[in-house]
């Protein structure tokens, strides 16, 4: 059994993943193969028990450079899959182990490629609100990869225009409006591809995961074919992944995230996706807890090195201020 989940960054897939993976195990009373987005990850962090091993996905070692290097070669979004099946590295991945679960967090706009190379996978897609999303991403890094390689901003920006995709995105913008772009067209394409293929999908939002276990988990059963048990409802209390303990989005990042709301709306409705959810609600829970000021990315793009420096700095000028200030009153 080969089973593909799909979704953008900080859109569930963690939680998504190991709750699929309890569940096959507890089932089938066979560990399955997990496999944690091959495009950054390498085996360090395969298979291993997320609450004890965290502290992983700290290292450099358990970065997979051939799965970086695979990233940067294959385009963003796949039209034509005939002219990468020759992919060694994605064959491999996709043929290990008997029981195989994949977690792509970039792998929505390839969708075609995974498809033609593995056509009797089963696959479960998640999708989250882009309010949510983007407040979560902001501490996280970058849907870009600006941390492990150079950004593909202009990369998904010159495809979409060879493809004459509509986007709403300028190659000038902030790396915010960048981002909801590729919440926006990457969420899109997926839904468009896998509809039109006929593919074998599950579609879940992240608030009816959330909000209705039950009715989510007897679904992902019902897809998987295998009989719903009730101790399943037990693995909502497990944490999975990393979690967004605050609100990190500014008045302008929360009124640049709310004008995607209707694309959101517009998606979940065309593809039957439930998401029993008030979506007014979700802006309202943002506009009395925001920052008054941009969310500090600038150490993206930094080696460890390099941003444990720049902090040393900084914490050298703040110490500088402190005393300055000190010294004005004193005077």
């Amino acid at each position: 059994m080969k089973i593909l989940i799909n979704g953008i960054g900080r859109s569930g897939t963690s939680l998504l993943t190991e709750i699929i993976k309890s569940i096959i195990f507890q089932e089938k009373k066979v560990k399955p193969n997990c496999i944690l987005e091959p495009f950054l990850w390498g085996e360090n962090v395969w298979n291993i028990d997320y609450q004890k091993q965290n502290h992983l996905f700290e290292k450099m070692s358990s970065i997979s450079y051939e799965g970086v290097f695979n990233h940067l070669k294959l385009p963003l979004f796949i039209t034509d899959p005939n002219n990468f099946l020759d992919n060694v590295y994605l064959r491999k991945i996709l043929g290990l182990g008997e029981i195989n679960i994949i977690k792509f967090v970039r792998g929505l706009g390839r969708i075609k490629l995974l498809h033609a190379m593995e056509p009797s996978a089963k696959h479960v897609f998640i999708i989250r609100n882009p309010i949510d999303t983007m407040n979560s991403v902001l501490t996280h890094g970058s849907f870009f990869g600006d941390e492990w390689h150079t950004s593909d901003d202009l990369r998904m920006f010159n495809e979409l225009k060879q493809m004459n995709y509509p986007t709403f995105k300028n190659i000038n913008d902030s790396l915010f409006e960048k981002e909801l772009e590729w919440w926006y067209s990457m969420n899109k394409f997926y839904l468009e591809e896998t509809n039109k293929l006929n593919i074998d999908v599950l579609y879940l939002s992240y608030e009816n995961l959330v909000n209705n276990f039950e009715v989510s988990i007897i679904k992902i059963c019902k897809h998987l074919e295998i009989k719903f048990n009730k101790s399943y409802l037990n693995l909502i209390n497990e944490q999975r992944g990393s979690k967004s303990k605050k609100k990190n989005l500014t008045r302008k990042n929360l009124d640049q995230s709310f004008k995607y709301i209707s694309k959101y709306e517009d998606l979940i409705k065309t593809y039957n996706i439930d998401c029993n959810v008030d979506l007014g609600k979700v802006y309202n829970k943002y506009i009395n807890n925001l920052n008054n000021k941009e969310y500090d990315r600038s150490h993206l793009g930094l080696t460890l090195s390099a941003y444990q420096l720049k902090l040393k700095k900084n914490k050298f000028i703040y110490r500088l201020k402190y005393f300055f200030n000190i010294l004005k009153k004193n005077i």
